[in-house]
């Protein structure tokens, strides 16, 4: 999980360089950064998810 959202933070500050530099225009930044951050809340729900789980309930 670990790995999953270190790659998602990386593709962020790669989406932000992008837009800085003009090499993609605000739409796609923007709906970009967006699907990013909802992954990342995605990978943190099921990673406490996991966590929260008891043993038995493996």
């Amino acid at each position: 999980m670990n790995i999953a959202l270190g790659s998602n933070a990386e593709l962020q500050t790669q989406l932000y360089i992008a837009r800085k530099l003009n090499l993609i225009k605000q739409p796609v930044f923007q709906s970009s950064i967006n699907e990013s951050k909802e992954i990342s809340a995605t990978i943190r729900g099921l990673w406490k998810s996991i966590a929260h789980k008891t043993p038995t309930e493996n």
